[in-house]
């Protein structure tokens, strides 16, 4: 999210009779999606003989990574993951208990005398996520060491899937543009085969190896969607230039990046300043790789671990914002009907307002209004399908990617004459197109308007002589 950055606090879990200390922590792009997901990004100092706790996310955090610039592996935390314990990421891929101690209400708790993540005088990146139903998923399943198993109900179709085995095998991670089969280790290495082997909507696919299927081993998964404005994966082949733009345009808030290469993946969060790239392996912090997520784009070094020539390179890029977002993204009423469209959930930059609701009618009957402000609500007269386009701007200057919302409207397209009620209409009126049927309403009108006869029963029945 564009703008300044927001602020949040990290404090000290007391021991009883220790002095109570207060820490300023930064908190860069905090995204509060409404019902969306969310996600957060900051660094901290660690001080190592207390727990520090991290507040201030304004959400109660599902995931939780965080990295020293040490040669220890970072530490994952997922609300599915036991209480207190971790996952690092290394060749080991240990279950540990030096990291999370808690994912709290508004943040969460480090444990003490830690170096994985509390030693002082220490720099730590963090990233922290909340998840919702069709944007974020967690869970859980036991392997049974079968091949080609569906593991389904996650409510989404996964544009990037972490699989955290709950024993010492590394963490698995795919995303949708890495080749049908393949997925990476959290270790260095190119993509591997036969581990995590493919996507579906509702769920993911996975092989018989020990890292995704073991029998008897319980496996962790966080599932992200791809979404506009949100998450975007993807791929390029390295030019070995210097200074060069991947990815989305427009502000970013995290990168995770890794070449098919015997090298480790790396991750870059805009909380984090200066020129060094933190690695998912318990290694320092590597310098020149990706560069500081000040601006719109995501450049890199010629650094042959985020742009060897002629080197497929895989990332996945979470946007910094603003977000629109319209609800109901679709809706069948009948006519006339009254209908609500809500951007209420939509959200600007960091540090940022919105200043401008733009809606756009993109199809449909023609002659809506549309208000200005945060949500719409509308009359709709005329059956047929309408939709509708939001794009915000926030005080920074920045606008969103357009989002859309589709209202279909049944009912009857032809009304009857006024001056046909009471009359019978033909047996095989029903039968007849429409445009049949509205040329002859006409065509008796004109008759009418010629000949105006003397008014008569609509049985048709013969005036006498007389008459």
């Amino acid at each position: 999210m564009g703008g300044a950055s927001r602020t949040a606090m990290m404090r000290v879990a007391m021991r009883p009779r220790l002095p109570c200390r207060r820490f300023a922590l930064l908190i860069c792009a905090l995204l509060p999606f409404g019902a969306g997901a969310q996600v957060a990004t900051g660094t901290y100092r660690g001080v190592s003989y207390v727990p520090l706790v991290v507040t201030g996310l304004g959400f109660r955090p599902d995931v939780v990574l965080i990295k020293g610039d040490l040669g220890v592996g970072a530490a994952l935390a997922t609300a599915s993951l036991p209480k207190g314990v971790s996952k690092s990421l290394g060749d080991s891929g240990d279950v540990v208990t030096d990291g999370v101690r808690t994912l709290d209400s508004d943040g969460f708790t480090v444990v003490d005398s830690s170096y994985r993540v509390n030693r002082a005088e220490t720099e730590y990146a963090w990233v922290a996520f909340k998840a919702v139903d069709g944007e974020v998923a967690l869970g859980s399943y036991e392997g049974d060491g079968t091949a080609d198993r569906r593991v389904e109900g996650l409510g989404l179709r996964p544009g990037l899937l972490l699989i955290i085995p709950e024993a010492s095998h590394p963490m698995q991670w795919r995303t949708d543009a890495m080749p049908e089969g393949t997925s990476f280790a959290a270790n260095a290495g190119p993509l591997l085969q036969g581990r995590i082997l493919g996507f579906k909507e509702g769920g993911f696919r996975i092989g018989d190896h020990v890292s995704v299927n073991a029998a008897a081993v319980r496996y962790h998964y966080v599932a992200f969607r791809a979404i506009d404005g949100f998450l975007e994966v993807g791929r390029y082949r390295g030019n070995g230039l210097p200074g060069r733009e991947i990815g989305p345009a427009g502000m970013q808030e995290l990168i995770l990046l890794k070449p098919n290469a015997n090298t480790h993946a790396l991750f870059r969060p805009r909380a984090l300043q200066g020129a060094s790239t933190p690695y998912l392996y318990p290694l320092p912090h590597a310098p020149d790789r990706i560069a500081p997520l000040e601006g719109d784009g995501i450049r890199v070094s010629d650094h042959l671990e985020v742009n060897a020539p002629n080197v497929e390179h895989y990332y996945a890029a979470w946007s910094a914002g603003p977000r629109a977002r319209l609800l109901p993204a679709r809706q069948e009423v009948l006519a006339p009907a009254e209908v609500l469209l809500s951007g209420s959930g939509s959200t600007p930059g960091s540090g940022a307002t919105v200043t401008d609701w733009r809606w756009t009618q993109r199809e449909g009957p023609t002659g809506v209004p549309l208000a200005s402000g945060a949500e719409q609500r509308l009359t709709l007269q005329h059956p047929g399908r309408y939709v509708f386009e939001l794009e915000i701007t926030d005080s920074g200057g920045h606008t969103s990617r357009p989002t859309r919302a589709e209202v279909v409207v049944t009912g009857d397209v032809w009304r009857p004459d006024p001056e046909l009620r009471g009359c019978q209409s033909s047996p095989t009126t029903a039968s007849l197109p429409w445009s049949l049927v509205l040329l002859g309403l006409a065509w008796r009108r004109a008759a009418r308007r010629r000949v105006r006869p003397a008014p008569a029963h609509c049985s048709g029945a013969a005036r006498s002589a007389g008459d």
